[in-house]
């Protein structure tokens, strides 16, 4: 069939390039040259490059074309080439500006690590982002591991908006608008949607630090553009091979995030639309069936990882039963592929849909608030969405199929999202990251808008012929002023992280506020994962063992803290982790003593926590830590699991700032030295305080340093102690002015 291309020779040297590559992954030793550095760049090299090379049509219509560079055409498409370019490289540089220095919050830190290390991150991972980011973190020159793959995110977002920027274009060249007029509005159309998705809010915030929604929004913009190609001369040579790649992204994209996944009914409907007898093609199907499978072929690359054990090694991967379950969510308690999505656990309109999605769109074309983190209508004062509405108002009357086909995407991007997500009333992180590919949508009807609008000028400037050009670069430029200047400067305080150094000093705090040679137990993901980029990839304390208490419920976790921490002073062995399962127990006093005197001791009540009967795994490693450990090695627990630590030790622990500090020894419980020496001494708090954006993540954070200041001040009050209370009152003015002093503390916690 003319539709389709047969593969060139770049497309079987990807596979070669994979298959080695796989080979490579799993050669030990986990840190090896061939499995850590070679495997990620064959594997790039494959999938990235090769593949699309090799699928890549000519779509040579047969027509005979006159010498570049002497043509209109080929004047326009330097001129579109030109702006393309300058689109990435104005959104790299605005993004570099307002880079990171440091990890960001939540699973940042975690992707840095498992990208330095190859290792297994979370559930459903995301492992073409972390070969991208292990190929960065040793070709790039810069010193810094977080730094070098926060600014491979910044790139690969800026190559995103440029790819919407030749999206909008092609769209405009499939109207039929051919004249000279319209290469200077079609252009501007671009640019216009291109720097109104790079700098909303959405997309900007997550532009500048390490997660997986900025590539998932790359694959998105990719697959979208590929569409508009394929819409504009389906019946060309080659134009067949459009839809595989597609297809192929799909796929490869299932290794980054889901976001996309929804998408699909949709790119199916745009084959429905424009040439519904290609469906009908038995080879478009298997040559769909077939790229999809390629794309697929990445995932079991963290099997591979998984087997060879590195330090970071999340869930049990190491077989096809333990890859299906890991992408399947099982061990979060979800079910991906079998949801049952008709229960509803929270209002579908009046949270699910309104409180969420909804506005998580204001915050992008309307304005954000980032006080209340609400939709403001004040700085973007909502012309965005205005336009927007202009440009889906222009798609209908320009190309009612195509329109159709995008309003279809839109509503698989935004409601599909929605009704999938499922989100409970309530939840504890905001989830605008979900809806990009609606976002990206969104601008493109933006982009569309903005062409309408000079359109319209250029017609009522054409009767004054003598002002004209004059006239037409005012308006030009007041709509650049309007829409992408007007959101960069509403959304640059909220979205300049360039000095943001909270969530690397709060692990690095947290670390430092235990003594040499401790056990650290950890509560959740921000103290967690920032302590595994600490110590795994810049070697801070790494006496330091960091145990996640709910992670201690798994066998495969105990196994790795085993291989890496073989010091640990437990009798847990290899053999028992086969029974690490939630055990038959009755309420029974336990008493600690101390290594080295019998008569310190402490005891502690061990209370069936599941159904009056059970305790959890956690409870039986942590019991067998303190048995086997008997205060040899300081344990510590962080505030992150508040003031009732398990098994009620908080009636045998000290407040030591970040953490507490469990002891058996009366005095050592009493003494405030740690505490002194953390707030005034060892902690570092640039990021933490000065900060010009707080959004809930960092709110959170900095109340947990409010209250080792107000514990303090409670102590040298009770002792009459003015002296220290006046420097530790000065050192809280110092930190955070705007509070109004330590007597207005109570309020803020």
């Amino acid at each position: 069939m003319k539709n389709f291309q047969s593969p060139k020779l770049s497309f079987y040297l990807a596979l070669a390039a994979i298959a080695l590559g796989f080979i490579c992954l799993r050669q030990p030793p986990a840190d090896g040259f061939l499995s850590l550095t070679l495997a990620p760049l064959l594997l790039v090299l494959g999938y990235v490059i090769l593949i699309p090379a090799g699928m890549w049509p000519s779509m040579k219509t047969g027509r005979r074309r006159r010498p570049v560079g002497q043509t209109y055409l080929s004047k326009l498409i330097q001129t579109v080439n030109i702006f393309g370019l300058l689109v990435f490289i104005f959104t790299f540089m605005i993004y570099l500006l307002t880079l990171w220095p440091a990890p960001g919050w939540w699973d940042s830190s975690e992707y840095i690590t498992v990208s330095y290390t190859l290792g297994v991150t979370g559930a459903p991972g995301s492992m073409l982002l972390q070969l991208f980011g292990r190929l960065f973190s040793f070709l790039i020159f810069i010193p810094n591991t977080a730094v070098q793959i926060n600014v491979l995110t910044a790139l690969i977002t800026s190559a995103a908006m440029m790819t919407v920027y030749f999206t909008v274009v092609r769209l405009i060249a499939s109207f039929g608008v051919g004249d000279r007029e319209n290469k200077i509005p079609a252009v501007m159309g671009g640019v216009l949607a291109a720097l109104t998705l790079a700098f909303a809010h959405s997309v900007w915030s997550r532009a500048t630090y390490t997660n997986p929604y900025a590539l998932s929004l790359m694959t998105g913009a990719l697959m979208v553009y590929l569409a508009a190609r394929w819409w504009e001369k389906p019946d060309a040579p080659g134009a067949g091979n459009l839809l595989l790649l597609i297809v192929f992204l799909f796929g490869l994209d299932f290794s980054v995030h889901r976001s996309n996944t929804l998408l699909a009914p949709a790119f199916l409907a745009l084959v429905l639309i424009h040439r519904p007898k290609a469906l009908l093609d038995f080879r478009l199907w298997l040559g769909g069936l077939f790229f999809l499978l390629l794309g697929f072929s990445i995932l079991p690359a963290v099997m591979l990882r998984s087997m060879l054990e590195p330090q970071i090694n999340i869930s049990d991967v190491g077989s096809w039963t333990g890859l299906w379950n890991y992408l399947n969510l099982k061990q979060q308690g979800l079910s991906f592929f079998g949801s049952n999505l008709l229960e509803r656990n929270g209002p579908f309109w009046n949270y699910q849909l309104k409180e969420m999605y909804l506005r998580y769109l204001g915050w992008n074309f309307i304005g954000f608030d980032n006080v209340t983190s609400g939709v403001k209508f004040l700085g973007m004062a909502g012309i965005p969405a205005l336009v927007g509405v202009i440009g889906i108002v222009y798609h209908i009357k320009r190309n009612l199929k195509q329109a159709v086909y995008f309003i279809i995407l839109f509503l698989f991007a935004s409601l599909g999202t929605v009704f999938f997500l499922n989100a409970p009333e309530g939840f504890f992180r905001e989830m605008d990251r979900h809806f990009m590919p609606s976002y990206l949508l969104a601008a493109v009807w933006v982009g569309l808008g903005a062409y309408a609008l000079l359109r319209l000028g250029q017609k009522l400037f054409a009767r004054q012929p003598s002002l004209d050009k004059i006239k037409k670069t005012v308006y030009a430029v007041v709509l650049v002023m309007v829409l992408p200047l007007n959101m960069l400067t509403a959304n640059w305080t909220n979205n300049d992280m360039s000095d943001n150094y909270s969530a690397y000093n709060y692990g690095y705090n947290i670390l430092q506020s235990c003594e040499p040679n401790a056990v650290l137990y950890t509560a959740g993901d921000n103290d967690t994962f920032m302590a595994w980029y600490l110590q795994i990839v810049e070697g801070v304390r790494a006496d330091v063992t960091v145990i996640n208490m709910p992670l201690s419920n798994t066998a495969w976790y105990l196994k790795s803290l085993m291989t890496y921490q073989s010091d640990m002073p437990w009798t847990l062995t290899a053999d028992s982790l086969s029974e690490i399962q939630p055990t038959a127990w009755e309420t029974d006093t336990i008493r600690v003593m101390k290594f080295d005197d019998s008569t310190l001791s402490l005891e502690i009540v061990v209370k069936p926590t599941i159904a009056d009967r059970y305790i959890l795994p956690q409870a039986r490693v942590l019991l067998n830590l303190l048995q086997g450990n008997r205060w040899r090695r300081p344990l510590y627990f962080t505030t992150g699991f508040g003031q009732q630590l398990p098994f009620n030790l908080s009636e045998y622990a000290r407040f030591d700032g970040l953490v507490w500090r469990v002891t058996p020894e009366d005095s050592a419980r009493e003494a405030i030295t740690r505490l002194e020496e953390n707030i005034l001494y060892n902690y570092r708090y640039e990021g933490i305080s000065g900060v010009k954006y707080y959004d809930k993540t960092l709110l959170s954070v900095i109340k947990s340093y409010y209250m080792p200041f107000g514990y303090l001040a409670q102590n040298y009050m009770r002792r009459q102690d003015e002296k220290n209370l006046e420097r530790l009152q000065n050192k809280f003015d110092e930190l955070w002015p705007e509070i109004g002093g330590m007597e207005n503390l109570r309020s803020k916690l």
